[in-house]
């Protein structure tokens, strides 16, 4: 059928990040993200080692470039002088990656962990170029890793938003019921292996219902409610699952002789793996979505002989 009308398309992004821009103002917006957390926790750094040389003040005539020199002095320096070296560090890559992440376009985790990693390799070239008690290796790298870890999870949005449409040619009541009913949805995704209710209604608020698709090649199952239903409008489907809560709305509505399928998908993680880890999947999630609206798609149609009018 040469008439059909276009695929789905999905956009994903975090719901409190400004509006998207174009890709070398992103480009551009990220480099200065990357300098901003860069220069940020350059100061906590300088400001955190101040303090130490306060309370460790380097001898008397003694000169950085002097290996040797530098190397005694270090020697004598009490376990305290290393800790506070390693809060230095740590608050430093802490510092960097939150404000780099706050700043980067759409809250980017990459660009956070960016510059913990630059932050990490600083770390290391500062313990090759000095003497250092062996246990500072281990202890170095670890704060480092475990302040850029904090930073960016400290920066990560609340929630998260999927935005995906696509036009279908049939009509709305099937459109809506094809949505609403658990179990004809199911047969229109084919990703989707099982369906088991948990309440005696299979249809309507209140229904519960465990769905078990193909994720990734493994069959993974979740527990869903529906919340809202409103009929030939809307359906909103809520789901507790990996620590995030998964708020998901369509809605349908007629347009030039044919019907626009609108899905919202609404991704609040609560606990700290999850603020992590949701942002690294939100582009799996969003293809998987897709894939989902172009099955419904395609299964409402393939009955279709004649297209409707445009």
């Amino acid at each position: 059928n040469g008439d059909r009308r276009s695929k789905a398309h999905s956009t994903c992004y975090c719901v409190a990040c400004p509006a998207r821009t174009t890709p070398n103002m992103t480009i551009i917006k990220r480099i200065l993200a990357a300098v901003l957390g860069l220069i940020a926790g350059g100061m906590t750094v300088a400001l955190v080692e101040g303090v130490s040389s306060l309370m460790h003040p380097i001898p008397e005539g003694l000169e950085t470039d002097d290996w040797e020199g530098m190397s005694r002095w270090i020697a004598t320096l009490p376990v305290t002088a290393f800790l506070m070296l390693l809060v230095a560090w740590g608050a430093g890559c802490f510092v960097g990656a939150c404000i780099a992440r706050l700043v980067a376009p759409r809250r980017s985790i990459l660009i956070g962990m960016l510059v913990g990693v630059l932050f990490t390799v600083a770390t290391v070239f500062n313990l090759v170029a000095f003497p250092h008690p062996w246990w500072m290796w281990p202890s170095g790298i670890l704060v480092c890793l475990v302040g850029t870890a904090f930073g960016t999870l400290a920066a990560a949005a609340k929630e998260y938003r999927i935005a995906t449409t696509c036009t279908i040619d049939a009509p709305i009541t099937r459109v809506f019921q094809t949505l609403a009913n658990i179990k004809e949805f199911s047969k229109a995704v084919p990703d989707i292996t099982n369906i088991q209710f948990m309440t005696e209604q299979q249809y309507g608020v209140g229904t519960r219902f465990k769905e078990t698709r193909i994720m990734n090649g493994r069959e993974a199952t979740t527990e869903l409610q529906v919340t809202e239903l409103v009929e030939n409008e809307r359906i909103r489907i809520v789901s507790d699952a990996g620590g995030t809560i998964w708020d998901t709305v369509f809605k349908v509505r007629d347009q030039n002789a044919a019907v626009v399928m609108d899905m919202q998908m609404d991704a609040r993680p609560y606990n700290l793996a999850a603020r992590l880890f949701v942002p690294m999947i939100l582009g799996m999630v969003s293809k998987a979505v897709e894939a989902d609206m172009d099955a419904v798609k395609t299964y409402l149609e393939k009955d279709t002989i004649t297209p409707r009018s445009r």
